[in-house]
C-alpha cells in the first residue's frame, strides 16, 4: 500500500494544502487582532497554543 512513499506523501500534501493555508491565515488574523487590541495575554495564548512560523513568532515578540 505504501510502496512508493513519495507519491503517497505528495498526494497527502495536496489534499492538506488548503487546510494548512487556512490555518496560517487564521493565525495571522488572530495575531493582528491581538496586536490591535494590545492584548499581551492573547498574544501569549496564541504563541503557546499554535505552531507558529518564525515570522509570526517574531511579530509576537
Amino acid at each position: 500500500r505504501f510502496l512508493d512513499r513519495s507519491i503517497y506523501s505528495s498526494k497527502l500534501d495536496e489534499e492538506r494544502l488548503p487546510f494548512m493555508f487556512a490555518k496560517v491565515q487564521m493565525a495571522d488574523e488572530a495575531i493582528n487582532s491581538a496586536i490591535k487590541l494590545k492584548s499581551m495575554e492573547a498574544l501569549h495564548f496564541i504563541e503557546a497554543k499554535c505552531q507558529l512560523s518564525e515570522a509570526n513568532s517574531t511579530r509576537i515578540r
